[in-house]
């Protein structure tokens, strides 16, 4: 794969620029930005999001659904919370150990399959064609 430096950091989904890269694909939109115009990552993070909100409901107490309530969508805060950890926030066992492990089962495969059709192009270009 060509590897590229010295430039800007762009979206692995759609190749914006973002203020903050992370927020960008797993939010689909930073504040003030426009959005992630990519359809893969975004069924991909409608997934991730439902079963963020079906974990929250199977294991969270009352200070978690509480926390993640009102925190505000398309936030570090939030994003936060739905990776299982958030300054402040105490989160019950099960939630915190679950909610990694669907963002690695949902992105996860999202990367892979990025990262395969990147290195198929590569190839592509490297036999000529």
């Amino acid at each position: 794969m060509a590897h590229r430096v010295f430039l800007r950091p762009e979206c692995g989904a759609c190749g914006r620029t973002s203020e903050c890269l992370p927020l960008h694909l797993l939010a689909g939109q930073c504040p003030g930005e426009a959005p992630c115009p990519c359809v893969e990552a975004s069924r991909c993070r409608a997934e991730w999001e439902a079963e963020v909100g079906r974990l929250y409901a199977q294991y969270a107490d009352a200070e978690a659904t509480v926390a993640f309530a009102l925190a505000t969508p398309r936030t570090l805060q939030r994003a936060a919370l739905m990776l299982g950890w958030a300054r402040g926030v105490e989160l019950p066992w099960e939630l915190s150990c679950a909610l990694p492990r669907a963002f690695a089962d949902t992105w996860g495969a999202w990367s892979q399959d990025r990262l395969d059709a990147l290195e198929a192009e590569d190839a592509q270009q490297r036999a000529g064609g």
